[in-house]
């Protein structure tokens, strides 16, 4: 055999000889799947519009997604158990029968219930969670003939079935798991616009009503509770300049703001569609990630 050929079998032979050796150093360092189980409403589920239809659907792109995103460089192996459901309230996720139940799988069950079986099957593999929950509760307050006596009677409602979700999850998870939830946006803050409904005269005070009825929500039922089981929340009323009124370009900041984000500006006419669009989401999946980022998890 030529030197030539002795040198390239004894080549072939050390790569043969290499691979054998690292065939089972990859194994060892295989990473075990862990998973970000995400719960919540419309908005965890990622429903957004069509922009040509305006028909809505689940989308890749809800904040829930893009944190994931986010998050897979930092967990090693993370993988995503979204549940999520389209018009879920406090009491559908705690019971069922939400007007999307079918849609989400959850036929027979609840949203609360197929997440205790997931967390049940994978006990120790779930690095954290985050929720959003509670808009819906108060959305069927918007037809009442006293808006804000619907609402501030539904709160104290809200926050109860919110604590029995948070109760229940944490004694899933052996209070070993960190879970995340947020406050909410005024989508309906782009009344102040004429042509959304209600337009006109009545398009301000309609956007200033919703904006108190919302802080409501938020100060007096949601933070309060998520503080009382130690969950930190994505101020995303804040992150959405909801409070900020100076004008900006012809408008309040936070209309601009809120037609910038949502779908509810969009269109002509306009969907006037409550869900962010995928600018919106990722503001939302940010303002949790700088939370989450720096907190210890698993």
């Amino acid at each position: 055999m030529s030197p030539r050929r002795i040198t390239l079998a004894l080549a072939l032979a050390l790569v043969l000889v290499l691979g054998l050796a690292a065939a089972p150093v990859a194994a060892a360092r295989g990473v075990a799947p862990v998973y970000y189980l995400s719960l919540g409403d419309s908005i965890a589920a990622g429903w957004q519009p069509d922009p040509h239809t305006g028909a809505a659907g689940f989308t890749n792109q809800g904040y829930a997604d893009q944190l994931y995103r986010k998050m897979q460089g930092a967990i090693p192996g993370l993988q995503h158990q979204k549940m999520g459901c389209p018009g879920e309230t406090t009491a559908s996720m705690i019971s069922g029968g939400g007007p999307a139940a079918a849609l989400c799988g959850y036929t027979g069950t609840s949203q609360l219930n197929a997440a205790l079986a997931f967390l049940a099957a994978h006990q120790g593999e779930v690095a954290f969670i985050t929720i959003d929950i509670g808009v819906n509760d108060v959305l069927s307050c918007l037809p009442a003939p006293d808006v804000t006596g619907c609402v501030l009677a539904t709160l104290p409602q809200v926050g109860a079935r919110l604590a029995q979700i948070l109760q229940t999850l944490r004694a899933a998870t052996g209070n070993t798991v960190a879970i995340f939830g947020m406050n909410y946006y005024n989508p309906y803050l782009a009344a102040w616009h004429e042509g959304i409904p209600p337009d006109g005269a009545a398009g301000p005070y309609y956007a200033g009503l919703t904006s108190q009825l919302a802080m409501s929500l938020n100060d007096l039922t949601l933070e309060p509770v998520y503080a009382a089981f130690g969950v930190p929340v994505a101020d995303v009323w804040a992150a959405f300049g909801s409070a900020r009124s100076q004008t900006t370009f012809g408008q309040p900041f936070n209309v601009y703001r809120i037609c910038q984000l949502t779908w509810m500006c969009y269109g002509n006419p306009p969907f006037a569609n409550i869900h962010p669009n995928r600018k919106g989401h990722a503001v939302i999946a940010g303002t949790l990630y700088q939370i989450i980022k720096g907190y210890p998890l698993g």
